[in-house]
This record gives structure tokens, sequence and C-alpha cells, in this order.
């Protein structure tokens, strides 16, 4: 098992197997790519782009996908994942972004903004008859990514919502389909872990699932989690992923809890625990 970083410069912090660095935010924010890291594109979450194109936002019967709806509750604003111009857009960040020195890329909220969505006029016109919402939205979310993919001229990843269940009712998202394109897949699951039993059940969900590398990245950000339930969470998905990633978004948080990983206290309670992935794990970071 290998153990990974995100993290806010675009240089790696020493000690993980490799780092992200977002080069596109959910903000719409596009940043000069980084050098020797994985590199995160974030597609229809864009809120710069729905800010200059308010007529491209993501539509359904609750409403816009805009944070402002409060029917919805939105972090961010969505583009309609059937809009053109938007597309081909991402598709050249993306051959732009692999045409440099990166690991490769990730693609974040590739997707549909949730159920519901979209239900512009556009969406409304391409859906074919006889064809199911279900299915409209994942044979355009399954296209786009393969388009990424013929784009990419490094591995492709691709960050899923952590959803084992709905990913394509509610998002759009074929796992089965995904695999044909990408080369792994990467699940987020943000939570308090002073508690971890829904860690173990999601991860273990998408490992049954996921027949390529799977990533499981771990929130250790402000506010700061304890290193102690940090490591809880590490131990409950350790079994299911091949990589874990720890997304601190700050580049000297993370040199912080790689000194901490260290610690002889964590890899006693990974022995106890008989958690032989962590082991290994902990004996390469320690030697």
């Amino acid at each position: 098992m290998k153990i990974a970083l995100l993290t806010d410069q675009a240089k790696p912090v020493s000690g993980f197997d490799y780092c992200f660095y977002e080069a596109k935010q959910v903000t719409g924010k596009i940043r000069k790519p980084a050098g020797g890291m994985f590199n995160i594109i974030t597609c229809f979450a864009d809120n710069i782009a729905i800010r200059e194109h308010p007529d491209w936002v993501a539509v359904s019967e609750k409403g816009k996908a805009l944070r402002s709806n409060q029917n919805l509750r939105l972090l961010w604003d969505w583009v309609c994942p059937t809009n053109e111009k938007f597309v081909e857009n991402m598709l050249g960040l993306v051959a732009d972004v692999s045409r440099q020195d990166v690991l490769g890329i990730r693609l974040d909220c590739a997707q549909f903004t949730r159920e519901g969505f979209c239900r512009c006029n556009r969406c409304v016109n391409m859906k074919k008859r006889e064809e199911s919402w279900e299915d409209f939205r994942a044979s355009i979310i399954t296209d786009f990514v393969k388009q990424a993919a013929k784009a990419s001229k490094v591995p492709l990843m691709i960050g899923l919502e952590p959803d084992p269940a709905f990913l394509q009712e509610r998002f759009g998202q074929d796992v089965d389909s995904f695999s044909r394109y990408v080369d792994s897949f990467c699940v987020p699951i943000y939570m308090d872990y002073s508690i971890v039993y829904w860690c173990d059940i999601i991860a273990y969900a998408f490992r049954m699932n996921v027949r390529k590398e799977l990533v499981i990245d771990l929130y250790a950000g402000y506010p700061r989690k304890s290193i102690e339930d940090l490591f809880k969470a590490i131990l409950a998905v350790a079994n299911y992923a091949d990589t874990i990633l720890l997304s601190t978004f700050d580049y000297t948080l993370g040199e912080h809890i790689m000194n901490l990983l260290k610690d002889e206290k964590f890899y006693n309670v990974a022995r106890q625990r008989e958690c032989k992935p962590v082991l290994t794990l902990l004996d390469r970071l320690r030697t």
C-alpha cells in the first residue's frame, strides 16, 4: 500500500510515495501544472464559469445548481455536462496539463450535480424518447471520460462520489464503463474520524466494485483532526486501498503528519490490530 498527499504547493512532500496538486480548483481557478505530481482538474463544478456564463448552469425542478439556491445547499456552482463549449475547454485543459512533466491527471466532479439534473433545454432536446434519464446521464459522463482519456498522454484517475449504491442513478457515474478508459479511481471519505465505522463500510463497498487501482482519500486539513483519529481511519481503510491519500491542502501540515506517522506508538497500534498493509507502510517510512 502506498501513501499520498494533496498539498497546496506545486512541489512534492518528502516521505510520500506521490503527491497531488489542484491545477483547476472547484472555484474555477486554473493554475500552472505541478511537475512530478498528480494534477487534479475539477470539471463541472466551476464558480467562475457560472459567474461569467450564467446560462451554462445545470437545472432541475428544484432550480439552478447554484450555491445561492437554498433548496439544494450546494458547496459550489455547477455547469451542465452537455455544454459543448465547456466540455471543449475541459478536454483542452486535460491535453495541455498532460503535456507537462506530470505523474498523471485526476478528474474530479466529472458528473452531474445530483439526481434530477440536468433538465436544461439542451439536455431535454438531446435525450432520446426511448432512453431513460439514468442511461442518458451515464452516457454523457462516460463519453466525457472517454474523450478525456484520448486527450491525456499520462495516466488518468477519476474521482467518485462516496456513494457505492447510487453513483449512476444520482451522478451519472458508471464505474464499469469508466474502467475501460481510466487507470485508477479515487474515493473521498471525509468525516469525523473519532468513529470510523462508516469508513470501513464505504471503503469495502468500493473495493468490491472497483477492479482497478483504488485510492481512498482521507481529509487531514484544517480544522485539524487529532493524529490518533486520523490513524484510526487509516487502519479502517488500509485493507481495501491500494493508496491512502491524506488531503491536508497544506504543505507544512503534510510534512508534520508524515513525521507524526513515524512515531513508535502508531507502529504498536498497527501491530496490535495485525494490520499488515499499515505495518509494511510504517516499516518503509521509518527506514
